[in-house]
């Protein structure tokens, strides 16, 4: 392929136009200049992306799983209840922000989705029981004082509903 504006080597690579340019900034080649934008070859990028060092998106589902069922240090619930989002849209957006920062990170959809992102989408199909019923309820904090289990289930401030 020969070289193309960074807009159309983007919808090439299935990848945004950002995400070129990050590229380019990293040490990506270019392959001259039209007007005020760089032209790059798309087969070139891919090349360039594949000799770069690989991203362990284990770690990151790891932290967004995190993110999900534990609350932040000073809080006693998750940030989406403190922020009154509700569970199922809370585990959706993590579930899409993965997709999204592997995609950023790596050029293209991951070919494996890690346990906790699975998770994450099944929550939020309503396919899989929240996180207070998956993580045992020492590691869940409590703003009762009681355990979670013990706790009767009434919809949470924040409770939402989505569509598949």
């Amino acid at each position: 392929m020969s070289a193309v504006p960074i807009r159309e080597a983007a919808r090439t690579l299935k990848v945004t136009k950002r995400t070129v340019q990050n590229w380019l900034s990293q040490g990506a080649p270019r392959f001259g200049q039209r007007g005020r934008g760089a032209l790059v070859d798309p087969e070139a990028l891919l090349q360039w992306r594949s000799t770069r060092k690989e991203v362990d998106l284990s770690r990151i589902a790891a932290g967004l799983w995190r993110a999900y069922a534990m609350a932040p240090e000073g809080y006693k619930e998750p940030a989406w209840a403190e922020l009154g989002v509700g569970r199922f849209k809370a585990a959706a957006l993590l579930a899409e922000s993965f997709a999204a920062i592997a995609i950023e990170l790596t050029g293209k959809p991951p070919e494996k989705v890690p346990l906790e992102i699975q998770r994450l989408t099944a929550i939020a199909l309503r396919k899989e029981t929240p996180y207070t019923e998956i993580l045992p309820t020492a590691a869940i904090p409590s703003s009762r004082g009681i355990s979670r289990s013990k706790q009767s289930s009434p919809k949470s401030k924040g409770e939402d509903e989505i569509s598949p």
